[in-house]
């Protein structure tokens, strides 16, 4: 065996590996700033490929090059006497359970074996003594669990800052001080810790009981030819291999010396950057809790409506109109151009009634209008201003309008966000069930005559009344007594008020009509 070769490959992989997470998170790191879209998914699905690779590689050398050794070792002391085969000292260690005892059996009993067959054989070889072959199998066995309490840790204590840090964001809760952030912060390094050090160590031992290994298979090989060739070895021993004896491999306290000042240092590093910048982080902190202090926060009406501070003050409205003008506007498929020589470059604040096209999809919303819908855009999510929003709501934005071919609303702010209709308000039309009946639901009515009824209804709060009418076990229906009948759809939290209603009733049921049906329904009497 070349000691040399086995032991160069052993400490190049494990280099690999150390080196290819970082190379990963740097190259996606890259890939973030740079911001490219030809050049950036290539960087990062580069550093992905290499993070697999350093994995892959490490993984089939750390398992050949053991198996291998194995299979060397034992191969080279078989004779009548001896007690393990080379086929049961590899086979055995595939037995579950039994395996965490025969993994000590092959490496740390493999020194008795050989020395036994030596002296059976009157070869005049250096014994072995070193506990190099003890300490592998119990790094094998010990490493992963350490890595395990290790990750854990890491886990629960960045969970802890990452909690920390938020609190104090929103002003919730003082920022942590400077030194706990650095100790939080040097904890965190654990992760480079449990791919580096464990490595490292682990390539030294099994690079350490590979060397060894190989000076024994060829010691036994040198001392049957010189005993085969009938000549007496060297009284120098140079004939010889020499294994060591001492405690600890040097190779194996090369590779705990420099694990330890890694370790150290990686720690340091982080520390130290911590407790540069955390007081900056403070300063920062502080300065927006003033800042939010001092400013307009979201404040909610008895009707339940929401008025959000403006992030743009300063940035006045060019134009201020309802989804509907907005859409005739700039938005009309005939005459783009016209809208975009009004308002490319403006700031337009808009307000109607969402539309559920398909749900909100974080960045986009639709208002609904007499034409096709409106689309806007926000820059980033609104989930905290928009959960649970139902058709019908209305809103308050104040957008961009951009484009190259049509004024599109950009980069837009939420103002404000009220129910469909609220109790305290008054209705712009009242009706009877029959009257609105007879201008939206005849279904002999043409088609002209609807679209022209269904503008005058579009987007108003609408009381109606009648006797309400039970209908599939849901009372959502009004009537005037005959088979004519006015569906209403409540909102999600106004629909036990309708499960008490009774069948015959007198009511008055308030809604929006948003072009199609009526939407956002309450009981109001």
């Amino acid at each position: 065996m070349n000691k040399k070769i086995w032991v160069s490959v052993i400490l190049v992989s494990a280099g690999i590996f150390v080196a290819g997470p970082i190379l990963a998170i740097l190259l996606n790191g890259l890939s973030n700033y740079l911001a490219k879209p030809g050049i950036s998914p290539v960087l990062g699905i580069f550093g992905i490929i290499i993070f697999i690779f350093s994995i892959i590689q490490l993984v089939i050398i750390f398992t050949v090059v053991p198996f291998v050794t194995i299979y060397k070792n034992w191969d080279a002391i078989q004779d009548n006497e001896s007690k393990v085969s080379v086929g049961k000292a590899i086979g055995f260690l595939f037995i579950p359970f039994f395996s965490l005892y025969w993994i000590f059996k092959v490496w740390g009993g493999f020194q008795k074996e050989h020395n036994d067959f030596a002296d059976r054989n009157n070869l005049a070889v250096p014994k072995l003594s070193s506990n190099t072959f003890w300490i592998f199998p119990a790094c094998n066995i010990l490493l992963p669990i350490i890595q395990i309490f290790l990750l854990i840790l890491f886990y629960v204590t960045m969970i802890g800052t990452a909690y920390a840090l938020m609190n104090a964001n929103a002003g919730q809760a003082a920022a942590p001080s400077a030194a706990m952030i650095a100790l939080l912060v040097g904890v965190g390094m654990i992760p480079l810790l449990i791919i580096i050090v464990p490595t490292i160590i682990l390539a030294s031992v099994l690079g350490s009981v590979v060397s060894e290994s190989c000076d024994a298979v060829n010691n036994i090989a040198a001392a049957k030819r010189i005993k085969d060739s009938g000549n007496l070895p060297s009284s120098d021993g140079s004939d010889f291999s020499k294994s060591s004896h001492k405690f600890l491999n040097p190779l194996i306290m090369k590779g705990l010396i420099l694990s330890a000042v890694l370790s150290v240092g990686l720690i340091f590093i982080a520390s130290t950057a911590a407790f540069i910048f955390v007081p900056d982080f403070n300063a920062k902190t502080n300065a927006t809790s003033d800042s939010t202090s001092n400013t307009d926060k979201t404040s909610t009406s008895s009707d339940g409506g929401k008025t959000f501070p403006d992030p743009n003050p300063d940035k006045k409205a060019d134009f201020k109109m309802t989804a509907d003008e907005y859409s005739k506007e700039a938005d009309n498929i005939e005459d783009f151009e016209s809208g975009l020589a009004k308002f490319n470059g403006k700031v337009v604040e808009i307000s109607g009634r969402y539309y559920d096209l398909s749900g909100y999809s974080g960045t986009e919303v639709n208002f609904k209008t007499t034409k096709t819908p409106l689309r806007i855009k926000f820059d980033s999510p609104q989930t905290d201003k928009l959960t649970g929003i139902e058709n019908g709501e209305r809103i308050t934005v104040k957008c961009e309008a951009k484009g190259t071919v049509r004024a599109e609303l950009q980069s837009c702010v939420l103002l404000e966000r009220k129910p469909a209709v609220t109790a305290g308000e008054k209705a712009d039309l009242s009706v009877t069930a029959k009257e609105y009946y007879d201008e939206i639901g005849k279904t002999e009515m043409s088609p002209e005559t609807r679209i022209s009824n269904e503008k005058k209804y579009f987007g108003k709060v609408i009381d109606i009344k009648g006797k309400v009418d039970e209908i599939s076990g849901q009372k959502t229906y009004l009537t005037s007594g005959g088979t004519e009948f006015v569906n209403c759809k409540p909102t999600n939290d106004k629909k036990m008020e309708f499960d008490a209603l009774k069948e015959g009733q007198e009511a008055t049921f308030r809604a929006t009509h948003d072009g199609i049906s009526l939407i956002g329904c309450i009981v109001v009497k």
